[in-house]
């Protein structure tokens, strides 16, 4: 009789245990996260499972704007760069981000809301495909960006507004001030117009087989300056120091590139 009411009582501490896991599981609440479609765009919309938007554009800049709750902080991914931009959602819970996105072709994102005491929401998917743009508009677009880029000064492109940061640029030189290789075998360079500026430039550039590029470096690029960003963690992962963790930087989108020598 001794053993059955002992084995009665683990039984309901365990039992009362279980439904207690299940109950503080059945109450954790997910962040909520929506996205806002703008009406003022050329766009043809798909989505697949509910949380994937296909938008087609022909505006070379795209914001990112919707709803969350209040005070969270919303990631957005670029999937190409795996380069994460963040905002915070405001005390009413709407956020807005503006990027710019490269013409002629698809970039991808996922995006993603982290709320105090939350556990994260569900990923959204967005592919922004700006490939409707025709050769003749972005011809057109090509000079003026050359023209504006022989105009922007590197060392004070955070007093520029967003707008200006799409320009293209020939034979730029940059001081690699850090690198890392994620697992591609891409090289994620933190990098500087000379000594003595302040303003900091992040570039991803595949590996060129045995070629080793290091700190102190000055490396030649041809290439667009694309956006404004922020060295986060998945950057200090592949080696790049964790002293400038959530810095600023301007993000270049690089077409070639040499050492220079001198």
């Amino acid at each position: 009789m001794y053993l059955l009411n002992k084995k009665i009582i683990i039984f309901c501490v365990l039992l009362f245990f279980l439904l207690s896991g299940k109950s503080v599981l059945a109450k954790e609440k997910i962040t909520s996260l929506s996205l806002n479609i703008p009406s003022s765009l050329k766009t043809q919309l798909k989505y697949e499972q509910g949380n994937y938007l296909y938008l087609r554009t022909q505006n070379e800049s795209f914001t990112f704007s919707g709803k969350t709750n209040p005070n969270s902080k919303v990631y957005i991914v670029q999937v190409q760069n795996n380069l994460k931009i963040n905002v915070k959602a405001d005390q009413d819970g709407n956020f807005q981000k503006k990027v710019v996105i490269p013409s002629g072709k698809k970039t991808e994102y996922y995006i993603y809301s982290v709320g105090p005491s939350m556990a994260d929401s569900d990923l959204l998917y967005v592919m922004l495909d700006t490939s409707v743009l025709n050769e003749s508009k972005s011809l057109n677009n090509n000079l003026n960006m050359k023209k504006k880029g022989s105009q922007i000064n590197l060392n004070k492109t955070f007093s520029y507004p967003d707008s200006e940061l799409v320009s293209s640029f020939n034979e730029q030189k940059f001081l690699i001030k850090d690198i890392g290789i994620d697992n591609k075998k891409n090289y994620r360079i933190l990098m500087i117009p000379d000594n003595n500026s302040q303003e900091k430039f992040f570039t991803i550039i595949k590996k060129n087989g045995s070629k080793q590029l290091k700190p102190g470096d000055t490396i030649v690029i041809d290439g667009k300056l694309n956006q404004r960003g922020t060295i986060l963690q998945d950057q200090i992962n592949t080696g790049i120091s964790s002293k400038f963790l959530n810095d600023k930087v301007v993000v270049v989108k690089t077409f070639s590139y040499k050492v220079d020598k001198n």
